[in-house]
């Protein structure tokens, strides 16, 4: 009898059933499954505390980050003695039941429990199409905002009181009769405001005019005075001189980003399915008067 033949996997073929959520699933299960089964029955506590070089390594190694320097035999020594301290207090506090019902060991086991989500999970390298596809479904994240260059003069309401809005008008004429280049450094009153912005975006004019300016402004055809544009200072008259629409950057301006967020992405959906799996083996029990405010919460 010869020897089994095997067929090769197509390349192509193996990395689409990498993809599929299927294998995932099942890959979480086993994955689940054995480490529930490592843990899942209680043991006899073990009092002893057992260092190691790896443990020693690992302390030298953090000095090193925070010091930029190797410590030297006294601070290994010191290392030592506070890793021995802290493994003796902590374990005594599990022992003492301090660990229970305590908000920030909980969300710390939680967060360790996420880390090992975070390295149990890896996200294959994204296609062509995915990275088109993710930008397609969120294309507010990669677009460019529109532009707006103007100038404006400032009319303040407490000085000029009920005349305003005629004296607004009557410059407003006088404007738009003379050429773009007008000297308007006499005209309007004084105001901390710039008289002149360039380049700024919708949130940018909002920021320092208001909103209701800011829609406005937009609005205001180019290359000609306008007005009176109100704002909570008062009236402006504006001269736009640019204007550029918003533009969705393609894909090889954004490449990393998009590359970046996708795996984001992915990796939450991963974490998802880990989360699924293991709140599978619990049950959740809300108390009535728990259960109605949710109930009621949602308008259900």
């Amino acid at each position: 009898m010869g020897a089994p033949f095997f067929y090769p996997m197509n390349t192509s073929r193996m990395q689409t059933l990498l993809r599929e959520p299927l294998l995932h699933f099942l890959l979480i299960g086993a994955v689940l499954f054995f480490v529930f089964g490592q843990v899942g029955d209680p043991v006899e506590v073990d009092n002893r505390i057992v260092v190691s070089q790896a443990d020693l390594d690992i302390l030298a190694n953090d000095w090193l980050r925070r010091t930029g320097r190797p410590p030297s035999p006294q601070q290994v020594e010191q290392q030592l003695r506070q890793y021995i301290r802290e493994q003796v207090l902590s374990r005594e506090a599990v022992n003492l039941g301090l660990d229970r019902d305590d908000v920030i060991i909980r969300r710390r086991l939680a967060q360790k429990m996420q880390f090992l989500f975070d390295d149990l999970g890896q996200v294959p390298d994204p296609t062509e199409a995915e990275l088109i596809a993710f930008m397609s479904q969120h294309v507010e994240r990669f677009t460019l905002p529109g532009t707006l260059s103007f100038r404006h003069i400032f009319l303040d309401p407490d000085s000029r009181g009920e005349a305003i809005q005629e004296q607004a008008q009557q410059m407003l004429s006088r404007l738009q009769e003379s050429s773009a280049a007008v000297d308007t450094s006499e005209l309007g009153d004084q105001t901390l405001l710039p008289d002149q912005l360039g380049n700024e975006t919708r949130q940018q004019v909002s920021n320092l005019f208001g909103d209701q300016f800011a829609e406005r402004v937009y609005a205001l055809p180019v290359n000609r005075w306008s007005g009176p544009v109100i704002s909570g200072y008062g009236l402006h008259l504006v001269y736009v001189h640019a204007r550029t629409a918003p533009r969705v950057q393609p894909l090889a301006e954004v490449r990393e980003s998009v590359i970046r967020q996708w795996r984001t992405a992915k990796q939450q959906e991963l974490n998802d399915l880990f989360y699924q799996g293991i709140q599978q083996r619990y049950e959740i029990i809300l108390d009535d008067d728990i259960s109605q405010e949710l109930v009621m919460g949602t308008g259900q």
